[in-house]
């Protein structure tokens, strides 16, 4: 699994060692990817201990000194990631 993109540094991100994009995953020969995510600033991707679901944290507003950072939750085969955290302006950064 890796994240796929520019980094979207800013002064909300600029305190922390995460590069922002898409989240991919590819099979273990280099062959088939299957994106996770995309359209939205996502980092830090971290399996679930069963291996069926990625956690990471996406960026809101990050160009914004008032932008911050939630966790969310994507099936491994890729659909719709959930939100698990929604704290304004503040920056969780480690699944």
């Amino acid at each position: 699994m890796y994240v796929r993109g520019p980094s979207r540094a800013s002064a909300v991100v600029a305190v922390t060692p995460l590069a922002f994009g898409e989240l991919l995953e590819v099979d273990a020969d280099g062959g088939e990817e299957t994106r996770l995510t995309s359209g939205e600033p996502d980092a830090a991707p971290a399996w679930s201990p069963d291996g069926r679901e990625v956690v990471f944290v996406r960026g809101h507003d990050l160009s914004k000194p008032s932008g911050d950072m939630d966790l969310f939750v994507v099936n491994a085969a890729g659909g719709t990631p959930r939100r698990l955290t929604h704290t304004p302006q503040s920056l969780e950064t480690a699944p």
